[in-house]
């Protein structure tokens, strides 16, 4: 059960037990490699006889050819739910369309692609453009965004573009004086820690259609250890290995995706709570305090580092005698902040 410093009594600590849990998957390759017939067949095993696949596409309505594939009709006779995400690609406006997915009830949703929330217009990358090429702002927003992933009561199956990456050395980091470019291989377009955030994660090899193995636990080392295609049998082999775990307490869930969506600022908290019933909102109890504390403290985080990203803030600090935020003390921390935060607003208009 996750916790906060400021609330050591919550902690329970008992004998672990495995749950069933919503997994998340990504699936990587190449245009062409076989990567979202991939995820629609392994989406059909994972979601059971009775559960809805959920289709959320990114790459300008391509989703919906898959629908008459003949073998994709055979695994999905039902077939899937759909729907389009335009440009810009924010990673909110991921978490609010994975939030529509969960509203109409899929046990699975597939996104493709995932690489748009980091490399499209109006993504992570954009936002660091925009700044500048400071990343503190996309890093958040990123992480929110995995945070979703991670919080979310389907399974989630995320598509990856992949290209050919390589590493530059500079000139006056190379021994010889000579820039260098080292091959990296075919990598996922995504942040870099972003598929190990998985439970399992696969590169498809173009012409082959074979899924390499990039993250497998011990539990589906045998049924992944080599190279090949994926199915609807494999997606059904996972939901029964998960289906094996104890049903989690629907209170200690709800708690965990209270605090998970604190972490994300009030505006995602408020939400998060209105959408839950009455007798939900009751079963939180002195938690809902305590998220709501945190999301204002998150927010104040937010707002002081958007702050401290001006070039002119640090002038406007040692204007008031500081040379860094440490030496203010805590207890005129978001005030002197606060002020500093007006002053720039204003000097902007």
């Amino acid at each position: 059960m996750r916790t906060f410093a400021s609330s050591p009594t919550d902690m329970a600590i008992r004998l672990a037990v495995r749950h069933r849990v919503p997994l998340i998957v990504s699936i990587s390759g190449v245009s062409g490699s076989g990567k979202t017939y991939s995820a629609l067949l392994f989406a059909a095993g994972l979601s059971g006889p009775t559960g809805t696949v959920g289709f959320l596409d990114t790459e300008n309505g391509r989703g919906c050819m898959y629908v008459d594939s003949p073998g994709i009709a055979a695994a999905l006779p039902n077939k899937y739910q759909y729907d389009e995400l335009v440009a810009p690609f924010s990673p909110a406006r991921y978490i609010a369309a994975i939030d529509e997915f969960e509203r109409h009830g899929c046990a699975v949703l597939v996104i493709d692609s995932g690489s748009h929330e980091w490399e499209g217009v109006g993504s992570c990358s954009d936002m660091a453009a925009e700044d500048k090429n400071k990343w503190n702002r996309a890093k958040r927003e990123h992480k929110k965004f995995v945070q979703r992933l991670l919080n979310s009561k389907m399974h989630i199956i995320v598509c990856l573009r992949a290209r050919e990456k390589e590493k530059i050395i500079a000139k006056e980091d190379s021994p010889d004086g000579k820039e260098k470019h080292i091959p990296l291989g075919i990598q996922p377009v995504a942040e870099k820690g972003f598929v190990f955030e998985m439970m399992l994660s696969f590169m498809v090899e173009d012409g082959t259609h074979f899924a390499k193995p990039i993250k497998v636990p011990e539990q589906f080392a045998k049924l992944f250890r080599e190279p090949r295609l994926l199915t609807k049998a494999d997606g059904e082999a996972v939901r029964l290995w998960n289906e094996g775990g104890q049903a989690e307490d629907p209170s200690e869930r709800l708690r965990r995706q209270a605090r998970s969506a604190a972490e994300e600022g009030m505006a995602r908290y408020k939400a998060f709570f209105e959408g839950l019933a009455a007798d939900q909102k009751r079963s939180l109890g002195a938690v809902h305090e305590e998220c709501k504390a945190r999301a204002a403290a998150v927010d104040a985080s937010e707002q002081a580092s958007e702050t401290q990203d001006d070039p002119r803030f640090q002038f406007k600090l040692e204007a008031r005698g500081y040379d860094s935020v440490d030496d203010i003390k805590p207890e005129h921390r978001d005030k002197v902040l606060a002020e500093i935060r007006a002053e720039l607003a204003g000097a902007a208009q």
